[in-house]
Parts: structure tokens; C-alpha cells; sequence
């Protein structure tokens, strides 16, 4: 079998010229540093690019998410409201009479804390 001058004997092919760069195994590897690194420094501005967006992101699903919440508020104090004023106009008193009802008072009771020391047999103890 005839082959060309300059041609691969396995494959027929023309080999692949080095070039300037090839010639020059640390300049190959200085090269092939540089790319990634503008690879890299191109990813970290994409990145930086959206961080600056995430609180936006947030801040706008937060709203939305909230929207429906705060609506509801809304319409339950307007209907607290209307509930009051009937209450008052059927009861005839003062508003005071709507005020939240509060537990008895703790007269002669003994602090949590007291009933603590008290249950693990540290009566005579001060805390620390």
C-alpha cells in the first residue's frame, strides 16, 4: 500500500502540527490557567449578578405570600368591629364591657418559681 509523504501509517490521516503554544508545555498550561480563570471570574460576576437580585426575590414572594394573610386581617377586624357595635347596642352598656376578661388574680398563690424550689425539695435554697 502506497502512503503520502507526512501521513499517519495507521490512520492515513496528516498528523496535527503542533503549534507555538504546543511547542511549550508551560505556556500551554499558562494558557489553558487563563481561560478558566476568565471562566471562572465570568461565573463569579453571574453569580454576584444574582445575589444583588435575591433580596427582590424574597421580598416580592414574601408580599405575595402575605397578600392573602393581611386581607383576611383585614376583614376579620372589620367584621370584629361590626360584632362590637351589635353587642353594644343589644347589651346597652359602656365598651368597658368589652374589655377581655381576666383571670382571677394570684392573691396567696406562690410563684413558679416557689412551686418549683418547693416540688424539688429546694426551699431554703436562693437561686444563684
Amino acid at each position: 500500500m502506497f502512503q503520502r509523504p507526512g501521513t499517519d501509517p495507521l490512520s492515513g490521516h496528516h498528523p496535527v502540527q503542533p503549534g507555538p503554544v504546543d511547542r511549550d508545555p508551560p505556556a500551554a498550561r499558562r494558557l489553558a490557567v487563563l481561560q478558566e480563570l476568565r471562566a471562572a471570574h465570568r461565573e463569579l460576576e453571574d453569580l454576584r449578578s444574582l445575589l444583588d437580585t435575591l433580596p427582590e426575590i424574597f421580598e416580592r414572594k414574601f408580599e405575595e405570600r402575605m397578600a392573602p394573610i393581611l386581607t383576611q386581617r383585614q376583614r376579620l377586624l372589620e367584621q370584629n368591629g361590626k360584632l362590637r357595635q351589635q353587642v353594644l347596642q343589644l347589651q346597652g352598656s359602656a365598651p368597658e364591657a368589652l374589655e377581655p376578661h381576666r383571670l382571677p388574680g394570684r392573691a396567696g398563690r406562690p410563684s413558679l418559681g416557689q412551686a418549683l424550689r418547693h416540688a424539688f425539695g429546694l426551699e431554703g435554697r436562693r437561686p444563684a
